[in-house]
């Protein structure tokens, strides 16, 4: 995948995360733009959704970027800022607030897809070694 995209991608997740942390109300399982079956799912697990965008991303990141690029090792630490920041800016929001757990939930979805990226990397490099 061409770097352009990468970083592109990269962006659209980062921005989507700020994005939705920030928006004045918690509810945001009630916006037009989710089915409502998600919607519902989104209100009902509050901490677990700040898991998904960050298990999407660096899985996205883990399985486009080689291992033994100096950028692989900037995933984990860019996740934790890009969440901390994110909750942060909740400190400015009259009806949201700051939760740690929600660190905790992104930070777990982070090295999740990071773990995911990790394996799937590894079963391709074994069966393209495998072939005859």
């Amino acid at each position: 995948m061409s770097r352009i995209l990468t970083i592109l991608t990269v962006a659209v997740l980062g921005l989507s995360v700020l994005f939705f942390s920030w928006l004045p109300h918690p509810d945001i399982g009630s916006l037009p733009i989710f089915p409502h079956w998600l919607g519902k799912w989104i209100n009902h697990y509050g901490n677990l959704r700040t898991a998904v965008p960050f298990f999407l991303a660096t899985t996205f990141l883990g399985i486009t970027i080689d291992k033994e690029s100096k950028h692989w090792r900037r995933i984990f630490p860019g996740s934790l800022v890009l969440v901390t920041v994110a909750e942060l800016g909740q400190l400015l929001l009259p009806k949201r607030h700051f939760d740690l757990w929600d660190i905790v939930w992104g930070m777990v979805g982070a090295i999740s897809g990071m773990t995911i990226a990790i394996i799937s990397k590894t079963i391709t490099s074994r069966c393209k070694t495998s072939q005859p």
